[in-house]
């Protein structure tokens, strides 16, 4: 049984900002991040919540510069041949 500190948290995160607006790191559908090309063995796609964005999400305070799927997973051992997405709806 889930408890009700799950259904009390703050839902902040799920209205609407005025003027927040996906911008171009924040697409809708499929967006390939990183493409390790023909040495690609396995694919990884990241989906947001509900209130969240494709790639900021994903990204330290927001920035899509600080993207962690994009610039810290694939120096993983074993993830440089993977193929790395965000998913945005």
């Amino acid at each position: 049984m889930l408890s009700s500190v799950f259904f009390s948290r703050p839902r902040a995160n799920l209205a609407p900002v005025e003027g927040d607006q996906p911008g171009p790191s924040d697409e809708l559908g499929l967006t390939i991040v990183v493409d390790p090309g023909a040495n690609r063995n396995i694919d990884i796609v990241f989906i947001h919540g509900l209130g969240g964005k494709s790639q900021t999400t994903w990204a330290h305070d927001g920035n899509p510069e600080l993207l962690w799927p994009k610039e810290w997973l694939p120096k993983e051992k074993g993830m440089d041949t993977a193929r790395i997405m965000v998913w945005g709806y």
